[in-house]
């Protein structure tokens, strides 16, 4: 009798070490592939700075971030050396890359785009504003949660504020 339970609880103490083995190098993978990924995003920003201080006028870069449309942009900010602050969207697919850039002095400001959707949208809740480009035009995205809690994704011209696209989005589970 005692050699059956001895038997019993052997073979649950290695499942057991199995499973946590297992986890453990399954956990240990996810961390690396997160990394290694991150690594990659870090070092593809690096070489579009590179790129947009080689290119163009600009000589510092204050900010870059991702936009993801139906194509993929860096998008930076950055100043010339004359002090004027600028917007380029940097292309991430193809050989050749058509840079696109806009003077901010030359475009409505966040401010005032912040502005025009809040006396507008009343009963929302605002997430944040950025540059975004779709079809070589160079809109804000202004991101925000509508009164029947929809997220919405709403794009405006850059230059007079008119509205080009909208996605609305609910949510189908809680």
């Amino acid at each position: 009798m005692r050699q059956k339970q001895l038997f019993g609880f052997h073979w649950l103490t290695i499942t057991l070490i199995i499973t946590g083995i297992f986890l453990a190098g399954v956990i240990f993978l996810a961390v690396y592939i997160y990394n290694e990924a991150m690594e990659i995003k870090e070092q593809s920003m690096d070489h579009t700075i590179s790129v947009i201080l080689e290119q163009t006028a600009i000589k510092e870069v204050k900010d870059i971030d991702l936009f993801s449309g139906e194509e993929s942009y860096h998008v930076l900010l950055g100043e010339d050396e004359s002090g004027e602050e600028k917007i380029i969207f940097y292309p991430l697919a193809g050989k050749e890359k058509k840079i696109h850039s806009v003077n901010m002095d030359e475009v409505i400001s966040k401010g005032s785009i912040y502005a025009d959707w809040k006396e507008n949208c009343e009963n929302c809740t605002f997430v944040e504003i950025n540059p975004a480009i779709i079809n070589e035009e160079m809109l804000w995205e202004i991101i925000y949660y509508d009164e029947y809690n929809r997220y919405v994704l709403d794009y405006v011209t850059m230059d007079d504020g008119t509205r080009v696209e909208q996605y609305r989005f609910t949510k189908d589970f809680k």
